[in-house]
């Protein structure tokens, strides 16, 4: 097993972040400048936050018999004897392996925190778990004790996670303020070059400018169809805020499209987040991600107090299979009072044209397809759905489609 927490520095590991983020904004355009400056923010922060470790529930797995070294354990005879024979002893007892699922990069299991002890963890690591082993041998070993030990070494891991969570929010917390900096540091770089510019004699060809998402002033409020127990009536959200919903994912898209190379290659997940804080930003922080809804997590949420009242589901364009897969994500999440939702697909490296149309031949030949609502773009339409096939509960789904770099 490894030690966890030592094999990098992490004011360095900390540096090289703050040094990816500064290299972004001078990845910007004078025209994706002028776009919105809180289009840029939420872009650039969706890409540099840092996600906490977040660690599930340990379970274990039986590994089965093993031989386990006494010569040094005082609880057997052959400790009285290693002077005398000094070769290793062995007697039979049995190992289990303690698993401990994580949500988190990997990677933050080597950096050293600011904060630390002298005792280190000591785990394998994989893509999403943590393993370590405990041997014991049943005549000697009391469950109690075994217990114990087990909970401190799980602990252990805990208390350092914390310890790195604190300077990951250290750091999360810094992003803004960095992202201000640099930006009006690059708007000076770019006027110089402007004014310079100015000066030659071969005139300027002006482009339009898209300004896009654009951050209210004051947050806005959910316009709600507010629960009637009488008359049997559910809180849902009126047509108006959906509507205004579905804009302002479309207008944050097309900051997206029209994003730096390096931004538009995000994965998954920090695309995600960009639209999860462009709406938090607007709806006065119901908005939350990854929240367990019915039969798995989805990737967006509204809340009202403990009612959903939209959901979204985001992904980066595959293939038929792992599209219709979204399509049954979404409808999965929903319970019977959930009745707007958002399929958000981004396209990468294929014809955009082409998975526009694939996405409607393949979203009006699903079994829940009841009917076109609107088509309010041709990247962007409305449908109304069967929540389930033996459903009479009907659901909206919006289709959003983004370009983020087309083959041609």
């Amino acid at each position: 097993m490894d030690y966890l927490f030592r094999a990098q520095d992490g004011h360095k590991f900390f540096e090289q972040k703050r040094q990816e983020l500064t290299n972004d904004v001078d990845t910007l355009s004078k025209e994706e400048l002028e776009n919105s400056d809180d289009a840029i923010k939420l872009i650039l922060y969706a890409n540099h936050t840092i996600k906490n470790i977040e660690l599930g529930e340990p379970y274990r797995i039986d590994e089965g018999e093993v031989k386990i070294d006494i010569t040094n354990d005082r609880r057997f005879a052959a400790w009285l004897l290693k002077d005398i024979y000094p070769s290793p002893k062995y007697t039979m007892g049995r190992r289990i392996a303690i698993h401990i699922p994580f949500s988190c990069d990997s990677i933050l299991f080597n950096i050293h925190p600011s904060t630390y002890t002298t005792v280190f963890p000591r785990a394998n690591v994989s893509s999403n778990e943590l393993v370590f082993y405990y041997d014991f041998i049943s005549s000697v070993d009391k469950p109690e004790e075994v217990n114990k030990k087990i909970e401190d070494e799980i602990g252990l891991i805990q208390r350092w996670a914390g310890y790195l969570n604190n300077d990951i929010d250290l750091f999360n917390r810094s992003i803004n303020t960095i992202i201000d900096s640099e930006l009006k540091a690059r708007r000076e770089r770019l006027d110089r070059d402007e004014q310079l510019l100015r000066q030659l004699v071969v005139p300027e060809k002006k482009t339009e400018v898209y300004v896009g998402f654009v951050r209210p002033v004051k947050k806005l409020a959910l316009k709600i169809i507010h629960e009637d127990i009488r008359a049997e009536i559910e809180p849902s959200l009126e047509m108006e805020t959906y509507s205004e919903i579905i804009k302002l994912v479309n207008d944050l898209g097309i900051n997206l499209e029209r994003s730096s190379k390096r931004l538009r290659e995000l994965d998954e997940e920090p695309l995600r987040d960009t639209f999860l804080m462009a709406l938090n930003s607007v709806y006065e922080g119901m908005v939350t991600g990854e929240a367990f809804n019915k039969e798995g997590k989805t990737d967006i949420i509204i809340k009202y107090k403990d009612r959903n009242l939209y959901i979204a589901e985001c992904k980066i364009w595959n293939d038929d299979r792992r599209f219709l897969e979204g399509v049954d994500q979404l409808l999965g999440y929903l319970t019977w009072r959930d009745s707007k939702t958002s399929y958000i697909v981004l396209s990468k490296n294929v014809s955009v044209t082409g998975v526009i149309k694939r996405t409607k031949e393949l979203l009006e030949q699903h079994l829940n397809f009841i009917k076109k609502d609107e088509e309010i773009t041709e990247s962007c339409i409305r449908y109304i759905y069967r929540q389930k096939a033996d459903s009479t509960k009907n659901c909206y789904v919006t289709l959003h489609i983004f370009d983020l770099g087309s083959k041609t």
